[in-house]
């Protein structure tokens, strides 16, 4: 009997915990199905197609839909960023409903009038208006003041407002003249150099000119360039010639000094060349400063017989 009494217990025990573990079970499933409904009874549907689930307690105004996502904690959507037509149709609800909450809370809490101060007449009159009479001892404070200062500083032997105001001048006066100063004689600086400079470039330019003037001309077959030749400085016009074919002609014209000059091709001959017997110095010779010789040297011979006509 004790035995039995045992048993029946144990397997109530057990058939007890087990229906207490299936119900436990059974509470959990069903929280969990009613929270997400009790907490997301409204959807908002955003224009960029994402879904918000908000509770069904919220405030819409005319920019902003708000709600509680936490006891004391306020989310605000804006209305401008909200599907209106979307959130409607998930919502199930006519068209329009979704503003018709903003327009009944106006409704119901419609802006409050700005209160007006309420001043009475008495009050009006009671303000007070400001004279000079008012102002006159202010005045007078203030000129007694000045004039304690003035004593003092005599009396401390610093200067006056006037003297400082003076010296302040006197000062500004004083740095505008150096400044002025300063910079005449950095233009005048400036204008030394760039003289100094344009006489640097003179003087070269002038050696390149007289380097130019004493260069030694070379005239093709006639000398070595050695820079020495003789009989050049017997013929003061002698100019440079274009370099083009020439044609070898006679000098003519007096006997007394003979020998041959070129002629250019396209134009005519040279003229006569003779000169007089005491002009012509003995073995003269002329050269052309562009190549090659005008005359050839030769040295003067007293004529053998009669002059020819």
């Amino acid at each position: 009997m004790f035995k039995a009494s045992a048993v029946y217990c144990a397997l109530r025990s057990k058939l007890h915990v087990s229906v207490s573990k299936v119900a436990w079970g059974l509470a959990a499933v069903l929280l969990a199905l009613l929270l997400p409904v009790a907490a997301s009874a409204y959807t908002l549907v955003m224009r960029s197609g994402r879904r918000v689930e908000i509770p069904a307690k919220f405030t819409v105004t005319s920019t902003a839909v708000t709600y509680e996502v936490a006891p004391g904690i306020a989310y605000t959507v804006q209305l401008s960023g909200v599907d209106l037509a979307a959130t409607e149709r998930i919502n199930q609800e006519p068209a329009g409903s979704f503003i018709n909450r903003a327009a009944k809370i106006t409704e119901q809490n419609p802006p409050s009038a700005p209160v007006l101060p309420n001043i009475s007449a008495k009050q009006i009159a009671k303000q007070r208006v400001v004279t000079n009479e008012d102002l006159e001892a202010s005045r007078r404070a203030r000129v007694a003041s000045d004039d304690a200062d003035k004593r003092q500083r005599v009396q401390q032997g610093l200067p006056t407002r006037e003297e400082l105001q003076r010296s302040i001048e006197e000062q500004d006066r004083r740095l505008r003249e150096l400044a002025l100063q300063l910079e005449a004689s950095r233009t005048a600086a400036q204008y030394e150099a760039l003289r100094a400079e344009v006489s640097v470039l003179n003087r070269q330019i002038g050696e390149l000119r007289v380097q130019q003037s004493q260069a030694p001309v070379t005239y093709g077959n006639s000398f070595p360039n050695s820079g020495f030749y003789p009989y050049a400085n017997y013929y003061p016009y002698a100019y440079p010639l274009p370099p083009f074919s020439i044609s070898i002609g006679r000098l003519g014209g007096n006997r007394r000094f003979q020998g041959s000059v070129f002629s250019p091709s396209f134009g005519t001959s040279l003229g006569n060349f003779g000169r007089p017997q005491q002009l012509a110095p003995s073995g003269f010779m002329h050269l052309a400063p562009s190549g090659g010789r005008v005359g050839t040297p030769r040295m003067h011979r007293p004529p053998s017989g009669p002059p020819r006509r």
